[in-house]
Formats: structure tokens, C-alpha cells, sequence
């Protein structure tokens, strides 16, 4: 058994990478790889960090993964608490790191440093309704599909495959609309360091991910209700 301390550590370090060289695709590179390369890299990062942190924390790295486990009784809900605090400050950490790491270029401005946004702050200017919507369903799909990878029947050892594709996926189609989250650590920390418009949105983002992991977790209860 990993002490609470390692499991807290392991997902703020999760969630610094996932930040730090996710982020750091679309803020440093994405002018080179494009949205492609971009949702690429997220997957294979998550991917990489369920794998190696699932046996300590079970690799949520995510606050919304963390709330649907606990709502489908598969998480203890005292740790909740410290679990979402250092997957928050993972994201500030990365956040700052990558800040440190574009301003090193002359010339760099951290405007909207791959922060989520609607409305005039949407990549392609999309409304409120079609943001929320959009995160609300990016979120319970990867609720959903991180709740199956642990039922009963799923194929032992393919978990973080399955998280990390669907998270590819998630990333190619919510880019133009929200910059992609679908994890509320995402979104604070890059917001931390963009303009201020950025922070103002946070509260937009938290509500989504709710939404999301409370949609996901139902969906994952109709479907493994008989569950054994």
C-alpha cells in the first residue's frame, strides 16, 4: 500500500505534466503541429501517466475523474478533498513552469496561453450554450470511458490506452470550440498566467466539469447497474 502522501504527490506531478508538456504543445509548439500534434501529445501523455500512476493513485489527474469515481462508489470520498487541492496545485505549478519556459522567448506574450474560453474567448467564437455543451460531454465521456476501464470484463492492462485515446479524440473535437479541457486542473493552469478575461472564466469551466463527471458517472450506472 502507497502512503497517502505518495498517492497526493502522485497526482499533483500528474497533473503538472499533463499541464506543462500538453499545454506546452499548443503554447510553444502548436504553430508546428496543429491541433493534430496537440491532441497527440495530450493523449500520449495521459496515457503514459495512468500507466505509471494508476498502481499509486489511481491516476485521476483530473478533478472531475476523482468526483465520478467517488459518485459511482469507487473512491473514497474522505480523500476527495486533498486529491482536487493537489491536482489543482500540480496545474498552478506546470502552469508557472510553462510561463517561465515561453516567456524565455523574446518577444512572447502570454495573452491567452491555451486558456479555455466561450464566447469572444472561443478559438472559433463559439456561444456559451455550444461550449457547455461541448465540456459538459467531453467531460462524462472521459468519465465514462476511465469508470468502464475499471469494471468488471474490461481487457486487464488496457485502461490507459483506452483513457488516452478517447482523450485524443476529445481533444482533436473541442479545440476549435473551447481549446479543450474536459479537466478543470487544465484549465486553471494556464488560466492563472493568461489575461485576465481568463480567470473571469474559470467559474464557467468548474460548472462543466461538474456537469460532466456527475453525466458520466450516470451514464456509467444505467449501463453497469447489474454489475458484479
Amino acid at each position: 500500500m502507497y502512503s497517502s502522501f505518495s498517492k497526493y504527490f502522485a497526482e499533483m506531478i500528474g497533473t503538472l505534466m499533463l499541464v506543462l508538456i500538453g499545454c506546452g504543445s499548443a503554447i510553444i509548439a502548436g504553430h508546428e503541429i496543429g491541433p493534430l500534434g496537440i491532441a497527440l501529445t495530450f493523449g500520449f501523455t495521459l496515457m503514459a501517466l495512468t500507466y505509471v500512476l494508476g498502481p499509486i493513485s489511481g491516476g485521476h489527474i483530473n478533478p472531475a475523474i476523482t468526483l465520478g469515481l467517488a459518485f459511482r462508489k469507487r473512491f473514497d470520498v474522505k480523500l476527495i478533498i486533498p486529491y482536487i487541492f493537489f491536482q489543482l496545485v500540480g496545474s498552478i505549478i506546470g502552469g508557472y513552469l510553462l510561463y517561465i519556459i515561453a516567456t524565455g522567448q523574446t518577444g512572447f506574450v502570454a495573452d491567452v496561453f491555451g486558456a479555455n474560453g466561450y464566447g469572444e474567448h472561443s478559438p472559433s467564437h463559439y456561444n456559451p450554450i455550444s461550449c457547455a455543451v461541448t465540456d459538459i460531454s467531453i467531460t462524462a465521456l472521459l468519465v465514462f470511458v476511465t469508470l468502464s476501464s475499471i469494471s468488471s470484463g474490461f481487457a486487464k492492462g488496457f485502461g490507459g490506452l483506452a483513457i488516452g485515446v478517447t482523450f485524443i479524440g476529445i481533444y482533436l473535437f473541442s479545440i476549435p470550440i473551447t481549446n479543450g479541457s474536459a479537466n478543470f486542473a487544465r484549465s486553471i493552469g494556464t488560466a492563472a498566467f493568461a489575461n485576465k478575461w481568463a480567470v473571469e472564466q474559470l467559474g464557467f469551466f468548474a460548472l462543466t466539469s461538474l456537469g460532466g463527471a456527475v453525466l458520466g458517472s450516470f451514464f456509467h450506472y444505467l449501463i453497469y447497474s447489474n454489475e458484479k
